[in-house]
């Protein structure tokens, strides 16, 4: 997908709380801000850099997706927050269309 048309896919602000899991450690590595077919807005304690990549696994409409991110920017504010835009670098096709589904059904 050409980086204008990744900006303009649609985005939703989750209707509920989704935590990020960085699959290596387990650990909760952000929450999720919005979210499209392509990308994702997170917010977090913890500080992200330009290019850094992770193999996360997010659980959304009772279904547990792993998908591969990108730090395409990040921002961190004085509360110590940390805000990210993340670029969807892999994503199995099932996992897509649960992606897909969920951000249809948040728009309702």
């Amino acid at each position: 997908m050409e980086n204008n048309e990744t900006q303009r896919a649609k985005r939703v602000n989750p209707k509920e709380r989704i935590d990020v899991i960085n699959f290596i450690g387990g650990d909760v590595l952000a929450q999720i801000v919005n979210i499209s077919i392509s990308g994702m807005m997170l917010a977090s304690r913890q500080k992200f850099s330009d290019d850094q990549m992770f193999q996360t696994k997010l659980s959304l409409g009772g279904y547990e997706l792993s998908v591969g991110l990108e730090c395409v920017w990040a921002e961190t504010q004085e509360s110590g927050m940390t805000y990210g835009g993340f670029m969807i670098i892999d994503i199995s096709e099932d996992d897509k269309g649960r992606l897909q589904h969920f951000i249809e059904t948040q728009s309702e």
